[in-house]
Parts: structure tokens; sequence; C-alpha cells
């Protein structure tokens, strides 16, 4: 089990540590008291208990008030918080707990969880402070003087302990992951073990959730070697900012960053989340057969990831760099355009399945030359046109755009002014009257490049190591085919690519000796 070192925001931000009911301010309301009986504290010797008991609104709440005023602009709030009463706990629709901050003039409530949402143990109460009131009126978050919570009921609890809360703090998350080594790599078990404190990541029924950004490397020291496999990464549905959630690697031209995301799901219920591989200072990112669910925020990555089998399922805008991306599948995107290709890129294969509206594929910028490469498109508009659910659209908006399909499916087109050419790669299979097993083949594409030449050789062989011999090449184009093998005069043929795949076969002639 390798060691993991993980680093919050959060250290120096607190208001409290929670080992007695006066440290850093004063509690009013429900009474706090400090114990270290179960359950047992997060930080320090202690935690704070409350008797929450009642069904009225007015007497089931407490306040902290710090000693000096707490500057929480542009934060999320943290309090961990246990309770006994989910069972009689009404549901978040409800107001089951709603945190409660105040600058002395302005009190605002904000619901942040209840019975249907609270899982049970230690769970931070977590608020984005900009976030919209359920009511009252937004305090001054740069000068608060009062942050406390109400628990609402469905029947009164017992007279006893029902509550918990150990430290107030805010922040936004495990801004550096690092450890493990080539070979020993610290895995999600790692990292948890490490985080018993602020519980930004944490395991649940054997989930794995997440309630804050999560970057893996250091942007200053520290290697990072991550692998894990067959996992679950789940972004916790709270009321956090649309920016806050973030899957993240980085580095330093000092470490290593290589972490091995390969075989796991990231997913999110209802918050977006951004994925970001983008940095100059990773050296390499594996994401074989990974799944990223609902990453709404985008998925942007670049050209030290490489992935098979890799599943973008209702993503936000996907920027794939030059990763190399093979099987690559992309379903369920609400986007205008689901992907952007840079002028170069590296995806083999990829599969893509409209929702009825958006475009699979964009790019082409300026006229040229392009290829898809066994791209395949399920349920976009079937015609070129302007409808928005064209398979590709070019947004070049002068010139001529070629795009050579060399296999997989041929795409509708919706273009922003340049004349497209759509052009389908062929297969040609050469068959011989003798095994072409060691003879050298050459398709030359005619073009006299370079002037006086057969043109650009399009395929070839020194030495084939099978009986037959495949190309590919647009439908129409001519095409020179030359054979070279011993002991049979040399053979060459023009030939024009049929409209679809077929089978040429040479006649090779025994060369006699005079």
């Amino acid at each position: 089990m390798a060691d993991a070192t993980v680093v919050t925001d959060f250290v120096g931000n607190l208001i409290t540590n929670c080992d007695s009911a006066t440290a850093d301010g004063i509690w009013t309301g429900v009474p706090m008291i400090a114990g270290n009986s179960d359950p047992a504290p997060l930080e320090g010797l202690n935690r704070l208990a409350g008797v929450f008991k009642n069904i009225t609104d007015s007497s089931n709440d407490t306040f902290f008030a710090p000693t000096v005023a707490e500057n929480l602009t542009d934060s999320h709030l943290r309090i961990p918080f246990m309770t006994s009463l989910k069972p009689i706990l009404k549901t978040f629709a409800l107001g089951g707990i709603e945190v409660i901050l105040s600058d002395g003039s302005n009190t605002a409530n904000y619901i942040v969880s209840g019975g249907d949402k609270y899982i049970g143990g230690w769970e931070p109460l977590v608020l984005d402070v900009n976030a919209t009131p359920s009511s009252g009126t937004a305090p001054n978050m740069s000068a608060l003087t009062s942050i406390g919570f109400i628990m609402r009921l469905t029947t009164g609890g017992k007279n006893q302990e029902t509550a918990w809360v150990d430290y107030i703090t805010h922040g936004d998350g495990l801004q550096s992951i690092t450890g493990g080594t080539s070979g020993d790599e610290i895995t999600f078990d790692d990292i948890v073990a490490q985080d018993t404190y602020f519980k930004i990541f944490e395991k649940l029924a054997g989930v794995y959730r997440c309630r804050g950004e999560f970057v893996l490397g250091s942007t200053t020291s520290g290697d990072c070697y991550f692998k894990d496999s067959g996992k679950t990464f789940f972004f916790d549905d709270l009321i956090v900012a649309d920016t806050l959630y973030k899957l993240k690697a980085v580095g330093n031209a000092a470490t290593v960053t290589s972490p091995d995301l390969s075989g796991i799901s990231f997913s999110s219920e209802t918050r977006p989340y951004l994925v970001d591989f983008t940095d100059a200072n990773i050296d390499s990112v594996l994401l074989n057969g990974t799944t990223f669910q609902n990453a709404t925020s985008g998925v942007n990555l670049s050209g030290v990831c490489e992935g098979v089998g890799t599943i973008l399922d209702n993503p936000g805008p996907i920027s794939p760099g030059t990763a190399v991306l093979t099987n690559l599948t992309v379903k369920n995107s609400a986007e205008a355009i689901a992907l952007t290709l840079p002028a170069t890129h590296n995806i083999a294969s990829a599969s893509f399945f409209s929702t009825g509206t958006g475009h699979a594929v964009s790019g082409f910028a300026v006229a040229g030359d392009y290829t898809l490469a066994n791209f395949f498109f399920y349920d976009y508009a079937a015609t070129d046109g302007s409808t928005g659910n064209e398979a590709v659209y070019v947004s070049a908006t002068t010139g001529t755009v070629n795009i050579t399909i060399s296999g997989g499916t041929i795409p509708s087109i919706m273009s922003a002014g340049a004349t497209v050419n759509v052009l389908t790669d062929v297969v040609v299979t050469i068959g011989a009257s003798v095994s072409l097993l060691g003879a050298e083949v050459r398709i030359y594409d005619m073009d006299n490049l370079p002037a006086g030449s057969l043109g650009t050789e399009l395929a070839g062989a020194e030495s084939h190591d099978a009986a037959t011999f495949l190309f590919s090449s647009g439908a129409g184009n001519v095409v020179w085919i030359q054979i070279m093998k011993a002991g049979f005069v040399e053979f060459g043929q023009e030939f024009t690519m049929p409209a679809f795949d077929a089978v040429f076969t040479a006649r090779l002639r025994a060369e006699l000796n005079s």
C-alpha cells in the first residue's frame, strides 16, 4: 500500500476546532457541549454535541458567532455534521437541514440537506455562499458574524444528544495529491486514508464520493503515480458552484505525474464537473475503458492522454487535443457540437450517438484535405443541410474542404460556407496467380510527385508477409500497381479505384532465362 500526500486549501482557514464550546467564539440557540465520547471527533480531542429534539423550527437551531467576523467571499462553507435523527428528519424539499448566515444586518437560510439526502455518519454540510438563499436576504459574505444551522423534524426527538459538529471551515477541495512510485502506485483507498479530517473524498457503500476539486499531482513538488481500476467515483449532489467540481492532473518540471485511470467510472448525479488533462507538465494519462458520465463542464485532453474504449456519456464540449484515442464512444451529448477536432488529431476510431440535436464533430477550419478514419455516426440527419443535426459541421467559410472517409459512416455535412467534398476510401485486395509472400509491392498515386515519377507512394512492402495485399484509396482515384517477385516478370498496371471494396487479380508471368 503506497503512501499518499493530500493537500487541501483549508489549512489555516479554521473558524473553530470545536475542542470547547467557547473556542474562537460563542454558540447560541441549542447549547453545544464539548465532549470526546462517541461519535469520535474528526479533529482535535473533542466535538460539540447538541440536544435537537423540537418539532418547532425556531427552537431547533444553533449559531456560532466567531470572535472576528469571517470572510467567506466566493468560497464554500463546510460544517462536518452528524445526526441520529435521519428517520424523522424532513426531506430536502421540506427544508430538512438549513444553514443560516448573517452579517448582523441581513440573514439568509439555505437548504443543504434532508432525510432523503443525508446518508449517515460524519458528512459535511456544504454550501456555495453565492447560491440563492431559500429564504431571507443574502448577507455580506466578507463579514459574517453568525454561522448556524437548523434541523426540521417530522416528530419530536428524544431528550438526548442527537446532533454533533466538528470544526467549521471553507475552501474548495484536494488541491494536490501526490505519492507512489512506478510499480507501487497510490489508489483511491490510499487517498481516503489521508482525508479523514475534511471528508472531501470518502468511500461509502463501495462508492468513492468526492465533495470538491480532485487534483492528481502537484504544481510545486512531489511525484504522482496513481493506478486504480474497477472503481466508481461520484461527485456528490451538494449545493456547490457549477465551477467547483474538477477532475484534473497537474505537474511540474522536476517531478512525474502519471495517473492510470483505466477501468474507472466517473460520474455526477446533477452537478457539472470538468475533466482537464491539459497541464503541460503531465507525463501520461491512461484512459483505457474509462467512463466519464455527466462531465457537462467539458472534457479537455492533451497529447499525453491515451485511451482504448473510452466512453463519454452526456459530456460537455469535448476538446481531444492530440490524445491517442481508439474506439472512443460519445453519447447523449447535449452540445451544439459534441467534439471539436484540432487540425491534427489522433482519434483512430470513434462512435457518436445523436440525441436528435447538435453535430457530432466540428473542425476543418481552413480549406484543405482531411481524413476521418473509422468514425461511425448513429441517428444524425441523413442528408446535408442546415438542420443542426448533421454529423459533421465544417467551420471553414471559404475555399474547398476535402474529407476522406476511411472506413466508418459516410457523414451528413453542414458547412459554414466552404465547398465540401466527401471522398470515400475503398479497400482493394490484390490477389495473384501465385502467392505474394515475399514479393515487393508498391502502390503509387500517379500524381507526378515528384515530377517524372510514378507519383506519391500510397502503400507498399519491401518483402510482403502474406499471400494477398490490401490497400485503400479514394473511389475514382487512378493508381499504379507494381509487383516484383523473384522468378517472375515485373508487373505494372494502371488501375481506377472502384466505388466499393473489391478484389484485383494480377497475373504474374514466369521469367524465362534466354
